[in-house]
Formats: C-alpha cells, structure tokens, sequence
C-alpha cells in the first residue's frame, strides 16, 4: 500500500494522522511523509495500519478520546 491510500484510508476513517501514529507507535511526521510522497508502507506498518481501520470499534474509541480532549479545554 502507498501513502496516497493510506491518506484515503485514514480519512474515510475519520482518524487524524497523529492519532494514527499513536496507535502505530510511529512519530506523525512519519505518516506525513508516506501520505504527501505516496511511498510504500513497510509491511509491518500496512499490516498495522489495516488491522486499525478494519477494527470499527477501536476507531469509535479513538475518535471519542477527541472529542473528550476537546471538551476538556
């Protein structure tokens, strides 16, 4: 998978690139990159990545700790 459909993945998701990250244990600079140039996941990380977006219950959490925080401000 490339960065472009990762982008496209994440989106339909709903998810930020930072809570992305977080769940990938990666910086979100690094999703940044994969996303703007489309260069190719390493495996592990594409693997990752789908198991997260293909989890709906995970995702509702993730998206529900955003709102909390917006809140919390």
């Amino acid at each position: 998978m490339n960065g472009f459909r990762m982008r496209d993945l994440r989106q339909k998701a709903n998810l930020l690139q930072l809570e992305v990250a977080a769940e990938l244990q990666l910086h979100n600079v690094t999703i940044c990159n994969w996303e703007k140039t489309g260069k190719e996941l390493p495996k592990v990380y594409e693997e990752a990545f789908m198991r997260l977006i293909n989890d709906s219950e995970r995702v509702y959490f993730i998206r529900q700790g955003r709102r909390a925080r917006r809140k919390a401000k």
